[in-house]
């Protein structure tokens, strides 16, 4: 049944009287946010709330590590526990963002947030 983002999310991640919840999820500029977010034992988004010891050790470990190889891996690793063998978050689709405008339009940025920032646009006459 289609209802509001906040009264969805009340229902499924507080109350617990949905038994899936459909929405999008874009992206973070730091992978390090959307797994906290996603996938820690703690995280209000992991409905389930189950504790996982080598999953949170995981994420630990990614948050203080400035390698950018290693951190690949890490989460690779993280992703791999989390959606494959856990399925803690089960992603159903990825849908491609196109974004196109008027030469008149200036200032736009695409960011890894997935959303524009409106207050950087102006119109060049």
């Amino acid at each position: 049944m289609p209802m509001d983002i906040g009264a969805a999310d009340a229902s499924f991640f507080s109350e617990h009287k949905e038994d899936a919840y459909f929405t999008v999820y874009t992206g973070r500029v730091d992978p390090q946010q959307a797994v906290e977010l996603l996938f820690s034992g703690e995280s209000f988004y992991n409905v389930g709330g189950v504790p996982h010891e080598k999953l949170d050790k995981l994420i630990a470990e990614a948050k203080q590590t400035y390698d950018l190889e290693e951190r690949k891996q890490m989460y690779q690793e993280i992703s791999k526990i989390a959606v494959i063998e856990e399925a803690i978050q089960i992603p159903v689709m990825f849908t491609p963002r196109v974004a196109a405008m008027r030469q008149e339009l200036k200032g736009f940025e695409p960011n890894l947030l997935g959303k524009p920032l409106f207050a950087d646009f102006w119109i060049e006459e």
